[in-house]
């Protein structure tokens, strides 16, 4: 049963065991899905998949492996660039690299066996298993963990903001846990809306272990790798042991290369690693039905928010159409490693790519190899929009703020049009753009934009309308402020008329803060938000790095 992908018996042998392994009557009882037909696959020649990645042919450059299969029959495997660049050697099939947050779905499909297994339900609040947890007010349930409806901080995001960058600090999932433990309010209000964080799979791998008995790595090796014959698929529970075959992770900084690798051992969002055989082989079973009908359907079951809004978002998978193309897929990105798994069910299609270079655009080039493979997409349909004038232009342009994400954007008046973070702006209806990556951007009125993903995830910007202070207002802010929460200060001086920011423990997020209006202030992915006290001096400020946000109170001094 070594290779499941081309062998029929394997595939139903590997669907057996899975539903005697799964427990309970219900698992034994379940019969595989029917499998649909694919279309014909268009002849494909190795050549136009060696252009794709023409960039990543030097045998001294980090590269990847890439894999394309299609109902269960591998079509091509190609490996471009080295796995280890002391030593020369070239990246093949059998190389073993980091998955990033493709890590997810395997989380994910061991808490719906649980589930399946009558052990657990989705609607369950997480505290009933994970009791250390803080309560909110409002159940956080393990469906929020699992589509990161949760409103729960990022925890390494948290451990950023208190100065302990990834490399500076060995952390476990104990560790993880310690954070989440101390946080005494969350980001939002479970279900509210989307916001991607490690945070719920650090707890979904905690609540595995206690439900099963088991670690998360000796479950999922006994109820997934090993019946789906996925031999060369483990987690990274300790950096330092020995993988063979394992690739390397690198990124260029200025003139050099130089190692990446992700020094943690932190699993449950991330820490899988694998080939990309065992990705082909997981995207068959899927495809097959071999978890059975409730996990397989379940794990692709699209989540809403509290609003009913699809979030483009399902059980650590991101489900959309794409040019006219069913699309089940995930990314990741961890230390130097870049990767792609993307899966189109009614092709029974599956592309992947594992890479070793932090500046690889994995998800780009995975894309590009899929068109290969499926049919034209259909022409766009007219979008009756009509060219913006250059006053509507002026009267959308200004800065926005999106405080809840940490994030800014510039909206300009331009000679061709109107441009967001840069990028120029396709009208489709009045107020209504689309951008070259696919983002939606609504003008709800002139100082209000909505943002809509791709994948549908949308956020909410504000115009920056509020002068920024003068320098003795400025000067007020300065002083030492405290987060219980993450046990760290900050130092806050003015200095040639410009705010500093500084951690005096670590170092980290010392330097300048622009002022962006009023008493907010920032560097790119940061914000800093103030509050005065009746005096005008600085009582505290709210620190925003992507999916978390702290308060720091002002210390008086001693």
């Amino acid at each position: 049963m070594r290779n499941l992908r081309k062998s029929p018996f394997s595939l139903i042998m590997a669907i057996l065991i899975l539903a005697g392994a799964a427990g309970g009557p219900r698992a034994g009882a379940q019969p595989p899905l029917p499998m649909p037909k694919p279309k014909p696959a268009p002849a494909v020649p190795v050549q136009a998949v060696d252009d794709i990645f023409s960039s990543l042919k030097d045998a001294g450059s980090p590269g990847c492996a890439v894999s394309v299969s299609r109902a269960g029959r591998t079509l091509i495997t190609r490996s471009y660039g080295a796995s280890d660049l002391e030593h020369g050697v070239r990246i093949s099939p059998k190389s073993v690299f980091e998955a990033g947050s493709i890590s997810k779905q395997f989380t994910a499909a061991s808490i719906l066996l649980l589930v399946q297994d009558g052990k657990l339900r989705l609607d369950d609040d997480v505290r009933r298993y994970v009791p250390e947890l803080p309560d909110y007010g409002v159940p956080v349930t393990l469906a929020h963990l699992l589509s990161h409806t949760s409103g729960l901080r990022d925890w390494g995001d948290a451990a950023q903001i208190a100065g302990w960058r990834n490399g500076k600090r060995v952390f476990s999932n104990a560790d993880a846990l310690q954070i989440i433990f101390r946080q005494r309010s969350a980001n939002a209000t479970p279900g509210d809306y989307f916001e991607y964080t490690g945070t719920g799979y650090v707890l979904l791998a905690e609540v595995v272990q206690r439900v099963s008995g088991k670690s998360l790595a000796e479950f999922t090796r006994e109820r997934l790798f090993k019946p789906l014959n996925m031999g060369d698929t483990s987690w990274r529970e300790d950096f330092r042991r020995i993988v063979p075959n394992r690739a390397l992770g690198y990124r260029r900084i200025g003139e050099e290369t130089l190692l990446y690798m992700p020094f943690m051992n932190v699993v449950g969002p991330d820490g899988l690693l694998t080939t990309v055989d065992d990705l082909l082989t997981w995207n068959a079973a899927l495809d097959s039905g071999a978890l059975g009908p409730f996990v397989t359907r379940e794990l692709q079951r699209e989540a809403h928010d509290n609003g009913g809004r699809p979030l483009g978002y399902a059980r650590g998978l991101w489900v959309a159409v794409r040019d006219g193309q069913r699309e089940v897929s995930h990314g990741g990105q961890t230390g130097g490693f870049q990767a792609t798994l993307l899966r189109y069910p009614d092709q029974q299609l599956s592309v992947v790519l594992l890479c070793n270079g932090f500046e690889i655009t994995s998800n780009d080039f995975g894309h590009r190899l899929a068109a290969l493979y499926l049919p034209p997409p259909p022409s766009p349909a007219p979008t009756g929009g009509a060219p913006i004038s250059a006053a509507e232009a002026e009267r959308y342009a200004g800065t926005f703020v999106d405080e809840a994400a940490s994030q800014m954007a510039t909206a300009a008046a331009t000679s061709e049009g109107l441009t967001w973070r840069g990028g120029l702006l396709r009208a489709v209806a009045r107020g209504r753009f689309e951008s070259s990556d696919g983002e939606t951007i609504v003008f709800q009125g002139p100082d209000r934009v909505e943002v809509i993903e791709e994948n549908g995830v949308a956020s909410t910007f504000a115009r920056l309308k509020d002068p920024s202070p003068g320098p003795e207002a400025l000067a007020g802010l300065e002083g030492t402020y405290h987060s219980d929460e993450l046990r760290a200060d900050y130092e806050v001086s003015i200095q040639g008329g410009e705010l500093h920011l500084h951690n005096p423990d670590t170092g980290y997020l010392s330097g300048v803060f622009k002022a962006a209006g009023g008493d907010l202030f920032a560097v790119p992915g940061i914000l800093v938000r103030f509050r005065r006290d009746p005096a005008g001096r600085g009582s505290a400020f709210s620190l925003g790095i992507r999916r978390a946000h702290f308060d720091f109170r002002h210390v008086p001094p001693r």
